[in-house]
């Protein structure tokens, strides 16, 4: 649901933005942001699917993917 919103939020956007298409406007930062969004999702997804009792520190091994993935992506993120 919440992709659709974003989805249709671009499309009002490029409606009312006067000049060129708001998607040819990104940059680096904006495309490195989006990716990092979907290896995120995708780390939640794999934990879903290949649940396991396994821990560390009390934690999924998707949950300290993620994290792992989400500080990593700021980084990232911060030297650009």
């Amino acid at each position: 649901m919440a992709q659709t919103f974003t989805v249709g939020l671009l499309l009002l956007a490029d409606v009312f933005y006067a000049g060129e298409p708001v998607l040819n406007t990104a940059g680096r930062f904006e495309a490195v942001a989006a990716l990092l969004g979907l290896i995120l999702a995708a780390a939640f997804v794999i934990g879903l699917l290949e649940r396991k009792n396994k821990t560390f520190l009390r934690m999924g091994y998707d949950a300290v993917a993620a994290i792992l993935i989400f500080v990593g992506g700021i980084v990232l993120l911060y030297l650009l």
